[in-house]
Formats: structure tokens, C-alpha cells, sequence
């Protein structure tokens, strides 16, 4: 394996323009050698900025030596086709969430990763953010005692991405305000908690392309939480609360992918203020990537992570249509 660890973009969009590429070239062992899209304009003007080669073909991706890391950041559907492919080649694959829209599609690429030895992580940014991983310590080491009740909200703007056109389109998004922000909620609950959601009743403000969803979840034990995704106002309250028997943390800002966030530990002795994050979670994502694939730590986020993602978003979307509470289906 190469030293400098090399990465391809399939897929050149919003996404991988503005946050995973800075944090790649940003990366020490990191360098951006490839890009492929189906719109080959746009995969040219990628690579011309990032000094990358532009493949016609995703064929080319794949037969490359110098490709070690491919970043999968297509449209929803494309996923999971993707990923596959470019793990079969031999490569570590990073996909954005969620990692397909069939738990079937999941597994598949959770069981090619295990059959060619290689490393298949899930885009799920948040899990990366230090005051995230703040609040994970604090449940962890039992400084709140046993969590009872999670809150977690997370708003974004129509103007964040393109609304009106494959994100319209249900067979490709698979759906709105969940796919889009609530998917990032369901996997930092199981991150801060350590436990699985395994009932919910959901409720959205329209089919199929939901643009507000709320929803009540019971974790392992017996806890509750609350989720509350839109997409209709910009970075609204992006916070958590998590309420245990001796005390409870606050993480204001910790469900955004901005820095600069807090948290607040309230127990017996008052009340603490911690400085969360000081730098792009997506930084953080990409360098604890970089750092597994080099054997250096421990994957964070990894295909399993992906798979109990798809499974509560599945519950989630029955829980909708039927209006009623849907038990979590086990992948493990």
C-alpha cells in the first residue's frame, strides 16, 4: 500500500466538492488522484481544480493502481453498485449514507467488504465531530448515570442542495427529510447511547418526498428518544440532549456539521462548559478513515453501522405510511 494513500471521487457533486475534497487535500496521508461522473464536464472541472486525472469510465476508477480509497458520492441508488464494484477491484471504499436504500443492497456490500479483506465506511459525519464524541464518553463512563430519555434535532434549507432534481425523485432518493437529515439523527443516537433503536412511531408531513419528520424511538433497555428532521430552515437548533438518572449533557450545535459547537454537562456539582469542535467534522471523517485503512485505529462507522441505519430508516418510512409503531428489523 502506498504511503500517501490514494483517493478517487465517483460522484463530483455539492457534497464531494465542498467538504470531502478540502478535507482529503487537507489530509497529510491523502492525496486526490481520480474522479468519474456521469457528467464528464463536471468531473473535469473537479479534477482540473484538484489536480486529479477525470475518468470517462468508471471502468478506469477501478483498473487504476493508484486509486487506494474510492469515495462513492453518486446519487442514493447508485450506492450501493458503486461500492461493490470498487470494493470487488480491491479498493477501501467510503460511501455516503445511506449506504443503499435496501437492507438487502447493505448486506451485499457489507459481505463483499468481509470477502476481500477491505474497509467499507458510511459518511455519517456527525459520529466524527469531538463534542459528539464528548457526549459519547460521558455515557459511556456512567457520569450521567443510565440514559432515559435522547433528543435530537437537525434542520437544513432547500438551498443546502439541489431539491429539483434526482432528490424529487423517490426511486433514486428514496425519500426526503429522512434520507437527507434524519438518517444522520438515527445514527448519532446509537452512537451517543452505545444502544440500538429497536421500535419507533414516525410521523412526516407528506409522501413520499417528506420535507418535516418527528419521531418517538425506544432504544435497548427501554429508553426513549425523540428525532425531529426537516428540510425547510437552515441549521435549526442542530442540538442534542441527553438525559440520564445522575445528570445530563447538552450538546448545542452537535448535530450540524459546523464547528465551534458546545458542551454543557449538568450534574450534583453544577454545571460544566466544554468546547466542542474546532474544525469540519468532515475533516475529522476522512482522517479517521485514513487512519483505519492504515491500521492505525479502529473503523468508525463502519458497513453494520450502514446496515442498523437502513433498518430503523425502513421502520421509519412503514411507521409513516401506516401510521402506526414498527419494530426495528435485527441485521445482525
Amino acid at each position: 500500500m502506498n504511503m500517501t494513500l490514494g483517493w478517487a471521487f465517483v460522484g463530483t457533486g455539492r457534497l464531494a466538492e465542498g467538504t470531502i475534497a478540502p478535507a482529503v487535500q487537507e489530509q497529510v496521508d491523502s492525496k486526490i488522484v481520480a474522479a468519474f461522473d456521469v457528467d464528464w464536464a463536471r468531473a473535469a472541472a473537479f479534477s482540473d481544480r484538484w489536480g486529479a486525472r477525470a475518468c470517462r469510465e468508471y471502468a478506469e476508477v477501478l483498473e487504476d493502481p493508484s486509486v487506494d480509497i474510492v469515495y462513492v458520492a453518486t446519487p442514493n441508488a447508485y450506492h450501493a453498485d458503486r461500492a461493490i464494484a470498487a470494493l470487488e477491484a480491491g479498493k477501501h471504499v467510503l460511501c455516503e449514507k445511506p449506504m443503499a436504500l435496501r437492507l438487502s443492497e447493505g448486506q451485499s456490500m457489507v459481505a463483499m467488504a468481509a470477502k476481500v479483506g477491505r474497509l467499507l465506511g458510511v459518511g455519517f459525519h456527525l459520529r466524527h465531530k469531538p463534542s459528539n464524541r464528548i457526549g459519547r464518553e460521558l455515557v459511556s463512563s456512567g457520569r450521567i448515570g443510565r440514559v432515559f430519555l435522547a433528543e435530537l434535532e437537525r434542520g437544513s434549507s432547500k438551498t443546502a442542495f439541489p431539491h429539483d432534481g434526482w432528490r424529487s425523485q423517490p426511486h433514486i432518493s428514496g425519500g426526503g427529510s429522512i434520507m437527507n437529515q434524519g438518517e444522520h439523527l438515527v445514527d448519532l443516537v446509537r452512537y451517543l447511547t452505545g444502544r440500538e433503536i429497536v421500535s419507533v412511531s414516525a410521523r412526516a408531513d407528506r409522501e413520499p418526498i417528506e420535507d418535516v419528520m418527528a419521531a418517538v424511538c425506544t432504544l435497548e433497555g427501554g429508553a426513549l428518544a425523540t428525532l425531529a428532521s426537516h428540510q425547510l430552515w437552515w441549521n435549526t437548533r442542530p442540538d442534542f440532549a441527553l438525559l440520564g438518572e445522575r445528570g445530563w449533557v447538552r450538546g448545542a450545535g452537535t448535530c450540524s456539521p459546523t464547528p465551534n459547537d458546545v458542551v454543557e454537562i449538568h450534574d450534583e456539582s453544577g454545571t460544566t462548559v466544554i468546547q466542542g469542535s474546532d474544525r469540519s467534522p468532515y475533516w475529522c471523517e476522512v482522517d479517521d478513515f485514513v487512519q483505519a485503512v492504515l491500521g492505525r485505529a479502529a473503523l468508525n462507522g463502519d458497513g453494520m453501522d450502514g446496515l442498523c441505519a437502513i433498518a430503523v430508516v425502513e421502520a421509519l418510512y412503514r411507521s409513516v405510511r401506516e401510521g402506526c409503531s414498527v419494530d426495528v428489523k435485527p441485521v445482525g
